[in-house]
C-alpha cells in the first residue's frame, strides 16, 4: 500500500499552471507502477505514453516539469546500473515504512 502526502503543492502547481493536467495523470500512471516495498517504479516514458495512450515526446515533457519541481527522480542503482524514477518520498510513502525512508530520501536528494 502507498500512502500519499503533500498533495497540496500538486494542487497548487497546477492552479498556477506549472503543472498541466496531463502531468497528474503521469503521476497517477506512476504510482500504478510504484513498488509498495521500495517505492522504486520501474517503467519508462514509452511504458508510460502507452499507458495514456499518447506520444512520448509529451511524456518527457511532463517528466522534465515533475522534475523540475521536485515531484520525480531518474536514479541509477549503484549495483546493477539499472534506472528507476522515484517519486519525492515526503509525497509518497511505502510499506516499509521507516525501514526504507532515509534511503528514498538520500537517493532522491543525490539524483
Amino acid at each position: 500500500m502507498l500512502e500519499l502526502k503533500e498533495t497540496e503543492r500538486v494542487t497548487e502547481l497546477v492552479g498556477k499552471r506549472d503543472l498541466q493536467l496531463r502531468d497528474v495523470a503521469v503521476i497517477w500512471v506512476l504510482l500504478s507502477h510504484t513498488s509498495s516495498y521500495s517505492g522504486r517504479i520501474q517503467v519508462t516514458a514509452a511504458g508510460i505514453a502507452n499507458d495514456l495512450q499518447v506520444n512520448d515526446s509529451e511524456i518527457r515533457a511532463s517528466l522534465a516539469r515533475l522534475k523540475k519541481h521536485h515531484l520525480l527522480r531518474q536514479i541509477r542503482d549503484r549495483n546493477t546500473g539499472e534506472r528507476y524514477y522515484r517519486l519525492n518520498p515526503w509525497m509518497v510513502l511505502t510499506n516499509s515504512g521507516g525501514s526504507l525512508f532515509g534511503l528514498a530520501c538520500k537517493e532522491f536528494g543525490e539524483a
